[in-house]
């Protein structure tokens, strides 16, 4: 929306408002609400003046397995903690749809961590259940600071972001 000047409502090219702005970002807060992550979409002739024509949610659908996967940790007192690099409203949908979140469980951003002492985050990462918007070097800062607490920590991870990580936790599985 930064280097947009003009909207495309119902056909008609208007410009872009404050109004309008925040009504984007209304639809779009909602989308991620709902897990989906969001594409925003534009036309023009210079990147300095775009059309806002609309945007899409697309949904990254869990694997089947995950739901029984995180369930059964639990069952078998397993502490469960998400780390992505979604944003705080994707991150939080998903983990309330899996049982990782509760609105009394804190939520961090790779930012606030990479932030913090080794000392800080070793004193809240216990309430923290899941840490977005993060990057490698956030991901193994958390595992020091769970092995540290005594934490035996296991992760799994899709991605070469996440190879790092794997190899410091105790238990590392790519899926």
């Amino acid at each position: 929306l930064r280097i947009c000047s003009h909207v495309l409502i119902k056909g008609s090219l208007e410009y872009l408002t404050e109004s309008s702005k925040q009504a984007i970002l209304d639809t779009v807060r909602s989308k991620e609400d709902r897990g989906m992550r969001t594409l925003s979409l534009c036309y023009g002739s210079s990147m300095n003046s775009l059309v806002y024509v609309g945007n899409v949610g697309i949904v990254d659908p869990l694997r089947s397995q995950v739901p029984a996967s995180i369930e059964e940790m639990h069952q078998n007192y397993i502490n469960v903690k998400m780390i992505t690099g979604d944003s705080k409203n994707i991150a939080v949908s998903i983990g309330k749809s899996l049982n990782i979140h509760s609105n009394d469980d804190a939520c961090l951003s790779g930012d606030m961590i990479d932030t913090m002492s080794p000392d800080e985050l070793a004193g809240v990462i216990n309430s923290v259940s899941v840490v977005y918007r993060s990057s490698p070097a956030t991901k193994m800062k958390v595992i020091k600071a769970l092995q540290a607490a005594g934490e035996i920590v296991a992760m799994t991870g899709d991605g070469v972001n996440d190879a790092v990580a794997l190899k410091c936790a105790d238990i590392g599985e790519c899926t």
